[in-house]
């Protein structure tokens, strides 16, 4: 069994190289001034449930993506249900 007062000790020491999040954390940024009013309102929501210091200015685009991929999603699922 594990000490556990050691336990994790070597995870830190193998996580000590990977990046760390730079600039501001993307929870409390605004959405980019071009979405429109419901990318902007699907930003806020994925945004929120983001845990602190997850994510930052470096991964504004890939959280773009998802915005906007989430967007056209619910876009779709709208045309399918009025179209049944």
């Amino acid at each position: 069994m594990r000490d556990r007062r050691t336990h994790g000790f070597g995870r830190r020491r193998a996580r000590a190289s990977e990046p760390e999040r730079t600039g501001e954390d993307l929870r409390l940024s605004q959405p980019d001034r071009d979405l429109s009013c419901e990318e902007k309102a699907i930003w806020r929501e994925i945004a929120q449930q983001l845990h602190e210091g997850v994510a930052g200015v470096s991964d504004r685009l890939a959280f773009r993506k998802l915005v906007c991929l989430e967007s056209k999603s619910r876009a779709d699922r709208q045309k399918e249900t009025r179209s049944n």
